[in-house]
């Protein structure tokens, strides 16, 4: 009976750590989407042309993830070089998740 119960309080350890395993692998393959939906967007911003429509900034979306773009001057060197920043938004479980990339670039 006793040795019983010890296996059973064991099995139920280990559901837990099963269940808490499986919710950090789904929160990583969001996090690792984001990021690489952020470097994609960020690399097609980097070859456009430099004209009012990429200083606009933007949105779009890809399934279930939001991406938001902005392109600013460079404090220092307004004339000839920007800044352009890409976030990644997802919700799952009604929690907002954010990942972001920065670039600098030569018009």
């Amino acid at each position: 009976m006793i040795a019983t119960t010890i296996l059973a309080v064991g099995v139920a350890s280990l559901a837990q750590l099963f269940t808490l395993a499986i919710g950090s692998n789904l929160a990583a393959t969001h996090r690792t989407r984001g990021v690489m939906l952020a470097a994609q967007k960020l690399e097609e911003l980097r070859s456009l042309d430099w004209d009012a429509a990429l200083r606009a900034g933007g949105t779009d979306s890809v399934g279930e993830y939001g991406r938001r773009w902005s392109v600013d001057p460079l404090p220092l060197h307004p004339d000839n070089a920007v800044t352009i920043e890409v976030l990644v938004t997802w919700n799952h479980a009604q929690v907002g998740r954010l990942a972001t990339i920065a670039s600098r670039r030569t018009p």
